[in-house]
């Protein structure tokens, strides 16, 4: 991966944080969680990660019903992220995304009953894992899905 620097770009990414932030004041969940992703994730060189601040914000947005923002609080449980691991934190907010109407949660949930990660503690329940995956299939609107 070339650094953006490096490959001649002039990004003002003080600039981008500021914009973020100011547009995830209003109230706005999209921009809430936009916001949550600069800083989970982070861009590298010119932008640490900052998982403590992005789980606080992920939290006001699921707060306010986001699933996506309710997925990516079970992915960071899941791996630690601006906290210590937790599968059953993990699997729960995963469930109460696809709750929320978001397919990836559902897809997580039953990924995870179906024990296809050792980091899940191994439980299987596979009537669960079905349900989950049966209701993500049911919704089919993945931003990449294509149509059938």
């Amino acid at each position: 991966m070339v650094h953006a620097r490096q490959a001649g770009w002039n990004i003002p990414w003080d600039n981008a944080h500021d914009v973020l932030k100011r547009a995830a004041k209003t109230g706005d969940i999209e921009a809430k969680v936009a916001y949550d992703y600069f800083l989970r994730k982070g861009l590298g060189g010119s932008w640490p990660a900052q998982p403590d601040p992005a789980r606080a914000w992920h939290q006001i947005a699921a707060a306010h019903g986001s699933g996506e923002a309710m997925c990516a609080l079970g992915q960071m449980d899941r791996f630690g992220h601006g906290g210590p691991k937790n599968a059953a934190s993990s699997i729960a907010w995963f469930i109460k995304a696809g709750e929320a109407g978001y397919p990836p949660g559902d897809y997580m949930a039953g990924f995870a009953y179906s024990a296809k990660l050792g980091d899940w503690g191994g439980v299987t329940d596979l009537p669960r894992a079905r349900y989950h995956y049966e209701r993500c299939e049911g919704r089919r609107n993945f931003r990449d899905d294509p149509p059938r």
